[in-house]
């Protein structure tokens, strides 16, 4: 099988360089992107349409059919051209361009400019592109991304793939696992061993993460969030960090749990939490400072 062959060529030659030729590079996405299409159910068969990559994308349509139904279906088209370059640790694709009969049926576009930024962060928006990535890339006997290594920071420099894979580990695991951003505290994503009940979340907030003002947690121990900071920009991995947290219902709460440091996701960098369920405890109020006599 073709895509087989480039495939077993491309992981040999990554084993001794990450320095890809540009012909593996563009080969590679087109195979992987063409199946990708057929798995996430934008096109029927591979045979639908041609994939070119070189500086952008190009994907001739063997019919206005099939043309008509990337266009319909364009944010889910975009969210796949990301993952694609994202998870296989390319550049990203500049531009895309769909036609028939090598004539553009649309204006081309830039898929980033093109998906809201805040549906970026939404799992239900990735998550399918992932996994179909994943099973692609596992199914090849080959899996893009470099090896673990002991050192926790090996997930500072990750790409989506791998993050999410280590994520869903976690969780098999049986560990609650959260994603805040690095520039605003934003949460991004949480699972549902990731109780409401530590931190006294509702639980609409909880389905919708980026609704939960991360922030006011720390209102009580910001010298705990500059410690943080400081030491996941350094380190790239805190094992078992204790801190305190102000709760949504006001009390007062410790917590211990593991970060690790994620240097690009999706344009921020990201920090990933990871504890067991029962890793917190209900603290009495601190002491007021005195006033100055």
């Amino acid at each position: 099988m073709e895509s087989s062959r480039w495939i077993e060529a491309l992981r040999t030659t990554a084993s001794s360089t990450w320095r890809l030729t540009r012909e593996f590079r563009s080969r590679l996405v087109e195979l992987v992107f063409s199946e990708l299409l057929v798995r996430s159910g934008l096109v029927e068969h591979q045979a639908d349409v041609v994939i070119r990559a070189r500086c952008g994308l190009s994907i001739d349509c063997a019919s206005v059919a099939v043309a008509d139904r990337l266009l319909a279906n364009v944010e889910q088209l975009c969210v796949c051209v990301v993952m694609v370059s994202n998870c296989l640790s390319l550049r990203p694709i500049p531009h895309v361009c769909i036609r028939h009969k090598l004539q553009p049926v649309a204006p081309i576009f830039d898929p980033l400019k093109l998906l809201t930024f805040n549906r970026c962060f939404s799992p239900n928006e990735f998550e399918p592109a992932a996994t179909h990535l994943l099973e692609i890339l596992k199914t090849q006997g080959w899996y893009f991304m470099r090896q673990d290594n002991p050192n926790n920071s090996v997930l500072a420099n990750a790409n989506y793939l791998r993050v999410i894979d280590f994520m869903r580990t976690k969780r098999a695991d049986g560990y609650a696992v959260m994603a805040a951003s690095m520039v605003d505290d934003r949460v991004i994503y949480t699972n549902d061993l990731y109780s409401s009940a530590r931190v006294i979340v509702p639980a609409h907030q909880m389905t919708d993460p980026r609704s939960f003002d991360n922030r006011a947690l720390w209102r009580d121990s910001w010298d705990y969030h500059e410690q943080l900071y400081s030491l996941l920009h350094r380190d790239k991995f805190i094992g078992e960090f204790y801190h305190k947290i102000r709760r949504v219902d006001g009390s007062f709460a410790g917590v211990w749990a593991d970060f690790y440091f994620v240097e690009d996701h999706l344009g921020i960098p990201m920090r990933i939490v990871v504890s067991r369920p029962d890793n917190w405890e209900l603290l009495p109020e601190p002491n007021p400072t005195r006033s100055a006599a």
